[in-house]
């Protein structure tokens, strides 16, 4: 069972996480760098310094799930640096999804970039199945370390 569950996961990363990630350092990163250097103020700042954490927040996600897949297990303290990333990530995608909610910005005012930049990060939203899948597995075969 164990290694269908490392095959799941694998279709997950290459079906999910795959396409997010290509979004993200195509579209997202290239941007916020654009916005960094260009106008140099607090907004494309904030924007510059999230895309950032987005990216390592992927990173991690890759990172944990590529262990799992290897057979490693992940709730290790050597791991603890990529769950506080991978919980950064979900910060800001819960974030993004509440701004994208809740938050009404007349188009094209002064605040409307702003907002509409941190709304994109909710594109992250699918990597949670990924997340939560080598979560699960790990809390499976928590101890049990190749």
């Amino acid at each position: 069972m164990e290694k269908f569950h490392r095959i799941i996961l694998g279709i997950e990363l290459l079906a999910i996480a795959l396409p997010v990630t290509l979004l993200l350092l195509i579209f997202g990163v290239p941007i916020a760098i654009k916005q960094l250097f260009s106008t140099l103020n607090i907004e494309n700042s904030i924007v510059a310094l999230i895309s950032l954490l987005a990216v390592m927040a992927t990173s991690a996600v890759w990172f944990l799930s590529i262990e799992r897949i290897r057979g490693y297990s992940v709730f290790n303290k050597g791991y603890a640096l990529w769950w506080w990333l991978v919980g950064l990530g979900i910060v800001i995608v819960l974030c993004s999804l509440l701004i994208t909610r809740f938050t009404t910005v007349e188009p094209y005012s002064e605040d409307w970039w702003f907002y509409d930049q941190l709304g994109t990060f909710s594109l992250g939203a699918p990597l949670a199945i990924p997340t939560i899948h080598v979560t699960v597995l790990g809390l499976g075969s928590l101890g049990a370390n190749k």
